[in-house]
């Protein structure tokens, strides 16, 4: 079974998202949404509080501002996982190096970044990133972006909540899994679709 953790602005998801998940998933799952519309939590806190309900051999944390756009992509996300036992994060967006120096996962040259999300903005038209896979399906990677972030259950990850805020969650996921002995893939294998509301968020006059 898998089990979908959400941080959520609001005290529900939005009914899109649920029938989007339900209808995809093509498996056992269970939802565990921790509403955070007070602001409790930071997000390593809320992840924590996820897995410690969680059920699920296999964890996924999701924003709730995405769209699955592939079938069964639950059936194909146990199968990559159980393909290869030492795969212990999967994400749709990602990089294989990432330096020393403090800094995001994406900065690093562009042939190291491996993408594979449709981004959509509210004020143009859908962007279909896909990128860096060749021929392969799973491409193995230093660390993956927090949009999607499908993680092998194992008692001793858990996010780092010395952490504050709602940034580099991603990472701290990824410096985990690594340390352990894992490894991390992004796959082209499930197509996710990102909305991003610009006009909300920027606060300030900008043009694309």
């Amino acid at each position: 079974m898998i089990s979908i953790i959400i941080c959520s602005r609001t005290s529900e998801i939005s009914i899109e998202l649920y029938q989007n998940i339900d209808k995809t998933i093509g498996c056992d799952y269970e939802l565990i949404v921790i509403d955070n519309s007070r602001k409790r939590y930071s997000i390593f806190e809320a992840y924590n509080l996820g897995i410690d309900k969680s059920l699920g051999s296999f964890l996924c944390f999701i924003h709730e501002d995405v769209l699955f756009h592939t079938q069964n992509w639950g059936v194909l996300l146990t199968s990559i996982f159980e393909s290869n036992t030492k795969i212990g994060l999967i994400g749709v967006v990602g990089a294989k190096v990432k330096s020393k120096t403090p800094s995001s996962w994406w900065d690093c040259n562009e042939e190291d970044r491996i993408t594979n999300i449709i981004q959509h903005f509210t004020n143009k038209e859908k962007e279909v990133h896909n990128y860096g896979f060749d021929k392969q399906q799973n491409v193995e990677v230093a660390v993956i972006d927090g949009v999607f972030m499908a993680l092998r259950k194992d008692n001793k990850i858990a996010f780092e909540t010395r952490l504050q805020g709602f940034h580099a969650y991603d990472l701290n996921l990824s410096f985990e899994v690594i340390k352990l002995g894992y490894s991390i893939v992004v796959t082209n294998e499930i197509s996710i679709e990102l909305y991003q509301n610009i006009d909300k968020t920027i606060g300030c006059d900008y043009e694309l």
